[in-house]
C-alpha cells in the first residue's frame, strides 16, 4: 500500500489547503484555510532536518488553537542512524457534520523524500498554487 502526505494550497489570503495523507493502513483528509506563512515557516524550520537525534519540528494548520487544527505534524527523529518519521493529525470539523472525524498516524519516510518536499515548500513566493508530496516508505 502507498504511504504518503499530500497537502495542495491555492494561494491567496487565505490561502485554501487540501490534506490527503494515508501509511498504508490509515488515512484521512481536509480542507481547510490557512495562512500560507506558517507553511513557508515550515520548510526553513525542516532545512537541515534532523540536526540532532533530538530535532523536533511541529506544525499546526492553526496554531492559535492547535487542537481544533486540521492538521498537525511532527517530524522527529527515531534513532541516531537518521531514521525519521512524522506524526500526521488530520481533522475534518465541516458543519455539515454533527461530529468530528480525525485520524493521527505514523509516516516514515527517507530523507532524500524530505528534502524534496521541502524544496517545493520553500518555492512557494510568487506561486498561485503548490502541490507538496512527501513519499513514505513501502
Amino acid at each position: 500500500m502507498t504511504s504518503y502526505l499530500k497537502i495542495e494550497c491555492f494561494i491567496g489570503e487565505p490561502t485554501k489547503m487540501y490534506v490527503n495523507a494515508s501509511n498504508g493502513q490509515f488515512s484521512g483528509s481536509s480542507e481547510d484555510y490557512i495562512n500560507i506563512e506558517g507553511l513557508r515557516t515550515l520548510g526553513t524550520s525542516l532545512t537541515n532536518f534532523p540536526s540532532s537525534v533530538d530535532s523536533c519540528v511541529e506544525y499546526f494548520s492553526s496554531p492559535s488553537t492547535p487542537e481544533e487544527s486540521s492538521l498537525t505534524l511532527r517530524f522527529y527523529c527515531l534513532d541516531s542512524s537518521g531514521h525519521c518519521c512524522v506524526k500526521i493529525g488530520v481533522r475534518n470539523d465541516q458543519s455539515r457534520f454533527q461530529y468530528v472525524n480525525s485520524v493521527s498516524f505514523t509516516l516514515h519516510f527517507d530523507l532524500a523524500n524530505l528534502d524534496r518536499f521541502t524544496n517545493t515548500l520553500k518555492q512557494t513566493n510568487g506561486s498561485d498554487s503548490i502541490t507538496l508530496i512527501l513519499k513514505g516508505k513501502s
